[in-house]
């Protein structure tokens, strides 16, 4: 049999298989990198590329999409992390700066339910989305665009 995989039980069919190995190739890239520092993520995009390259050479097709997915999956959630932690707000609450922030309320609240957790009662949360129009600190005023979650107990 030229394809990879097995024969159902019962039916004539053969699964293919080909593509399962760059799926999950491309989905551990994207995990390990939304974990891993950016510029990690990017060793990875160029170090995926230079052995894509060389499968690309030597003629090596499953290699090729293999090393693809890598790169695929590593910049994927290389961007994703340097998207989250880019602007002034990460850094101000890594730092627990103390701002005052205007924000616009983009969705309708949503009431999530009070659960128990143990022998405690957690509380009552609403929670919005909303955009950081200015934030305001003793030493800065500053404009800006920046997507929030907003709980509110």
């Amino acid at each position: 049999m030229s394809v990879l995989g097995f024969e159902p039980q019962g039916e004539g069919r053969v699964i293919d298989l080909r593509l399962l190995v760059p799926a999950l190739t491309a989905w551990a890239a994207c995990w390990w990198s939304t974990g891993a520092p950016t510029r990690w993520s990017g060793i990875a995009c160029a170090a995926g590329i230079l052995c894509g390259a060389a499968a690309w050479l030597i003629r090596r097709r499953l290699l090729v999409m293999l090393f693809a997915a890598l790169v695929a999956g590593a910049a994927s959630g290389g961007l994703h992390v340097a998207a989250v932690r880019a602007g002034p707000l990460p850094a101000m609450a890594r730092a627990a700066d103390r701002v005052s922030v205007d924000v616009t309320v983009t969705t309708d609240p949503v009431l999530h339910v009070a659960k128990t957790s143990g022998s405690q009662l957690l509380p009552d949360l609403v929670i919005l989305r909303g955009v950081v129009t200015r934030v305001r600190t003793p030493r800065l005023v500053a404009g800006l665009r920046s997507p929030v979650l907003l709980l509110a107990s």
